[in-house]
């Protein structure tokens, strides 16, 4: 990884066509009491006027005289490089994978997991944040405890402890056969939080969940984790589909707890007729093994079936030289999870919600 000051002076060189959006640029300086040197917020990353007569969903809101609603202040905050340390720190592969594995959230980590080996050229990623925001730029490194991007000839930052990243999207260069390289975009993070679980895991229908419930009438004993997979959540009832037929967990009589997504083991040998088939079958990160023509095999993430004009294609990140690269494969004999045992799931799941007083 290198160091942070060795890229100030290509500030200049970024394409316009970086930039960063949200509500926030005002109140974005006001981060100096971090205690790192921020200067105003440069005119090239100025967001809208957020007065309270302009700002949305406060239009007519406000009357003459009446007390103004405050606005939340910025998380990405403008960076002076004239307040940068003349050197950065250098990280060799091993620190800074071991900086990455200790992140406190998975956005986080897949920011700092973008810069590891080969791709530690100043990787270009779209942060969006949960409230709204949003950083496009080239990853520098890290400052003042900061994640820092150059986006549009100057640097922000974003904290290490900040939280809140909703999705982060990657420019990669995908291997086609031939060593044909591709750029093309995927997200190597994206939170789908279920604030209403009766209504939200509609959109994970078909996905398979660990639910603790408990009845509303017995909330002391009568706690249970019930599983299987999502066949509706309609705003009153969520409906399993588990190992003793369907469940029936109704917001009339039940409290929701937790709910925590499970991935099933998969293998496609046999069971598709068209690489086509394979959509909706593994979430993007899933780990996969390729099996190919002849018996090679590969290891790596799965990110989705793909088309373009030659027809479709898998993208599956694989390691390389202490990062990753994306390959893609229009044939492969088998597609498998490690490990594949029929009707079993992965180790591991991704809690999606957390009841608020749990």
């Amino acid at each position: 990884m290198r160091p942070l000051s060795a890229v100030l002076a290509c500030l200049l060189a970024v394409p316009s066509s970086a930039q960063v959006v949200g509500e926030a640029a005002s109140a974005a300086s006001r981060s100096s009491a971090s205690g790192a040197s921020v200067s105003a917020v440069p005119g090239a990353l100025s967001a809208p006027s957020l007065s309270p007569a302009s700002a949305p969903g406060l239009q007519g809101s406000v009357r003459p005289g009446a007390p103004v609603p405050a606005l939340t202040p910025s998380l990405i905050v403008p960076i002076d490089p004239a307040a940068l340390p003349a050197k950065g720190k250098d990280y060799t592969p091993t620190e800074w994978s071991k900086l990455a594995a200790g992140a406190k959230d998975d956005g986080t980590k897949a920011v700092l997991n973008s810069a590891v080996g080969d791709n530690a050229a100043g990787p270009r990623l779209a942060v969006t944040l949960a409230n709204g925001e949003k950083v496009e730029g080239a990853f520098r490194g890290l400052a003042d405890g900061k994640m820092v991007f150059q986006t549009g000839g100057k640097l922000v930052g974003l904290s290490l402890d900040a939280g809140g990243i909703a999705e982060v999207r990657r420019t990669v260069d995908v291997m086609f056969d031939g060593a044909n390289l591709r750029p093309d975009e995927v997200v190597v993070h994206r939170r789908a939080p279920v604030a209403d679980p009766f209504k939200d895991l509609a959109r994970h229908q078909g996905r398979f969940v660990d639910i603790d419930t408990r009845d509303l009438d017995d909330l002391k004993w009568s706690a249970q984790t019930v599983s299987g997979r999502i066949v509706k959540a309609d705003g009153d009832e969520i409906q399993l589909d588990g190992p003793k037929g369907i469940t029936h967990i109704s917001r009339e009589f039940h409290r929701v707890d937790k709910v925590a997504l499970r991935t099933e083991h998969y293998a496609s040998r046999d069971k598709i007729a068209a690489l086509s088939d394979v959509k909706g079958k593994l979430p993007d990160g899933a780990p996969v093994e390729v099996v190919l023509q002849g018996g090679k095999t590969v290891a790596g993430r799965f990110f989705g079936v793909r088309k373009d004009a030659e027809g479709d294609y898998i993208l599956v990140e694989l390691p390389a030289s202490g990062g990753t690269r994306f390959r893609a494969y229009r044939d492969f004999y088998d597609l498998r999870t490690p490990g594949f045992s029929k009707g079993d799931l992965l180790p591991g799941s991704e809690v999606v919600y957390t009841a608020p007083d749990k």
